[in-house]
């Protein structure tokens, strides 16, 4: 994992307005019904539902509770169960709108985030202060920067392997969280040392190590499972795990109708930062509440990235407002109208990028 390149200036002057337009309806209607753009009890309970899931299926894999499940299925339950937690209360929680309190937005961070072998620490420099400012800016936005065997943008290099990316994509998207966990988090960490401080390498070693020992140690010593059990068992709760993030935060922005812009030579997107997240950003199964509380409300994309401080719960009831304002000023809201159809736009947009150019021109 490289550093990202030089910053990018938001200079437009269009729509200048829309942002804080929409933000004041927002707060408006948070000062109406008296609630707080945080967790309620809806969410507070589903954390709960989850954590103590997890804690099951990590014991039933322990003292072979479910013994008519197949290991490696249960493994996949796990790791599935684990990536739910992570979007449902990890991702609000190191966003800051889980809670009011910063502390317990950190703790909770740690023990849905870095517990499961992930990172706070890569997510707060990759995400929180990557993809939310460069959204679909080749070279700079981490979740598009992926050169080599996927060109998730139409400015990046385009290879003859690329052909087959909506293909053999999904099968990389298993593998993304072994590489979270076991390299790129590593090699971040290492490329940021100077400005990371003590605390938070301790931090980072410690939950990777506290993960280790939970899901590697433990079952190799104190369960009945042998080490290939535990290996193959490890290896189909990443992939299932990966899988279904991975997944779910590509459907957002690499699909159809969405844009990814490019700055002029001094770095300038003539732009403003809301328009800006507007034309680049799609939801998705907008009226389905079960897509909403199963994804940690990641199908409302538009919204969380105008208000990342705002907590998931609240993005269905929101979202009206959103699209109206963005219909005022005059500014797309892209969506897809449910799952599927979002998973077979992604797979179209992949293959469009995979095909050279002169294919395009012939069938088209």
């Amino acid at each position: 994992m490289t550093t990202l390149m030089k910053k990018v200036q938001f200079k437009g002057k269009s729509k200048d307005n829309f942002l804080a337009e929409v933000r004041r309806r927002v707060e408006e209607s948070f000062s109406k019904t008296g609630q707080s753009g945080h967790a309620n009890l809806v969410l507070h309970l589903k954390g709960l539902l989850l954590f103590c899931s997890a804690a099951f299926f990590w014991s039933s894999l322990m003292a072979g509770w479910l013994p008519s499940i197949p290991r490696p299925f249960l493994w996949m339950v796990f790791g599935i169960n684990q990536g739910l937690l992570a979007m449902n209360v990890g991702h609000d929680a190191l966003h800051g709108s889980y809670s009011s309190s910063q502390r317990i937005n950190r703790w909770l961070g740690y023990f849905s985030y870095d517990l499961v072998g992930l990172s706070s620490l890569v997510w707060k420099f990759t995400h929180n202060q990557g993809h939310h400012i460069y959204t679909n800016i080749a070279g700079h936005d981490p979740d598009i920067n992926k050169p080599g065997l996927l060109r998730l943008s139409p400015h990046d290099p385009l290879y003859s392997a690329h052909r087959f990316q909506h293909w053999y994509i999904w099968l990389l998207y298993s593998l993304v969280g072994l590489n979270w966990v076991l390299i790129s988090d590593y090699l971040f960490v290492w490329e940021m040392r100077k400005k990371t401080s003590l605390k938070e390498l301790i931090f980072f070693f410690f939950f990777k190590a506290v993960n280790f020992s939970l899901v590697i140690l433990f079952p190799l010593f104190f369960s009945q499972m042998t080490w290939q059990q535990v290996l193959i068992g490890y290896l189909c709760m990443q992939c299932a795990g990966g899988l279904t993030v991975s997944i779910i935060f590509q459907l957002a922005h690499v699909v159809e109708n969405v844009e990814f812009p490019l700055p002029d030579e001094n770095g300038v997107l003539q732009e403003n930062w809301g328009a800006h997240e507007m034309r680049t950003t799609s939801n998705f199964a907008a009226k389905s509440l079960l897509v909403t509380h199963l994804f940690g409300g990641l199908n409302f994309q538009i919204e969380h990235h105008l208000m990342p401080n705002i907590s998931h719960i609240h993005y269905f009831k929101l979202s009206p407002i959103v699209k109206k304002t963005a219909e005022e000023f005059g500014l797309p809201y892209h969506e897809q109208a449910s799952f599927f159809a979002a998973i077979i736009s992604h797979t179209r947009l992949l293959k469009k990028f995979g095909t050279p150019l002169f294919l395009v021109f012939i069938f088209f």
